[in-house]
């Protein structure tokens, strides 16, 4: 073990596609949306909030979201799809495994993997590709070994 500081932790976080509660986790969006469906059972809905789960439809959708520029969001930035807000930002970190800055956002349901948007930074526009995840080991082979 070595000792680490509170941001280098989050940019493994983020790295590794786990969510934070209070950022990509809230009482506000299910688990489907959050990507985190294949958690919930689904042959069996016995369990508390089983119904609400299986009924829910949301319009925004977890993303990951590999941005084009070096600068680093910090959360609350909007997305931006042309002139249109799509969503926002949750949470973000510079992750060096990935050589890259990268960030989750809430989006609307519409906007899918390979797609392009813009993360509004200041007076900024930083490009950024919608990406599966997780960006770091997404076989799980390090975690297991």
């Amino acid at each position: 073990m070595r000792a680490s500081g509170r941001a280098a932790l989050g940019s493994l976080r983020i790295e590794k596609g786990y969510r934070a509660w209070g950022s990509e986790l809230t009482p506000e969006y299910g688990p489907v949306e959050s990507g985190l469906g294949w958690t919930v059972r689904k042959d069996d809905r016995r369990f508390v909030g089983g119904d609400a789960v299986g009924s829910r439809a949301s319009t925004r959708t977890l993303r990951c979201l590999v941005i084009d520029d070096e600068q680093t969001v910090m959360g609350s930035e909007a997305v931006v799809s042309g002139d249109a807000s799509v969503g926002y930002v949750t949470s973000g970190a510079w992750c060096p495994s990935i050589g890259s800055s990268v960030a989750y956002a809430w989006v609307g349901s519409g906007i899918s993997e390979g797609d392009r948007v813009e993360v509004m930074y200041l007076d900024r526009r930083l490009p950024a590709t919608v990406s599966p995840e997780p960006l770091f080991d997404p076989a799980g082979e390090r975690v297991r070994s």
